[in-house]
């Protein structure tokens, strides 16, 4: 994920927390795998501490570039049906592989399911095909922003400079 790192900073003196996606999404009035009711409740729980449409796009615009990577060794097919799924949730896709593997893709196989493609090759990782970049909704730019407040927390997220 790119972020700034000052505009975080600002965000977390705030104290907002989402305890999940369903959350954010009941917040903007997303559709969600919960009971309209249920959405509704949450919203208001989400309202009573601080949350509102506003500060749900405030931190979901913190969120400037995100990319998820789906690493396999061999199933190339596979990785990119996985890797164009991760793509509701992420402004960028990609798979990474091994070179020798990378190598039997095609380009369209990448393009028709707007999928980027790395490859690893002894120890160097580049870039083969770009991933393409998406729009992804505002719920999701703010999950986002609530994992890598998670990771930095955890120590799973490397810290940005």
């Amino acid at each position: 994920m790119t972020v700034s790192v000052a505009s975080l900073n600002t965000f977390l003196r705030r104290g907002l927390r989402l305890p999940s996606l369903n959350a954010a999404k009941s917040l903007a009035g997303a559709g969600t795998s919960l009971t309209d009711k249920h959405a509704r409740a949450l919203a208001r729980q989400l309202e009573r501490v601080g949350w509102s449409g506003g500060t749900l796009k405030d931190a979901g615009g913190l969120i400037t570039d995100s990319l998820a990577v789906e690493a396999k060794l061999a199933e190339w097919r596979r990785a990119i049906r996985q890797a164009a799924g991760y793509r509701i949730g992420a402004g960028r896709s990609a798979v990474l592989l091994p070179a020798r593997v990378g190598a039997l893709v095609e380009e369209r196989n990448l393009a028709s399911h707007g999928v980027g493609l790395m490859v690893e090759d002894r120890g160097r990782i580049e870039w083969n095909v770009p991933a393409p970049r998406a729009e992804i909704g505002v719920s999701h730019r703010a999950w986002l922003l609530e994992l890598l407040i998670r990771g930095l927390e955890s120590g799973t997220a490397h810290r940005a400079t």
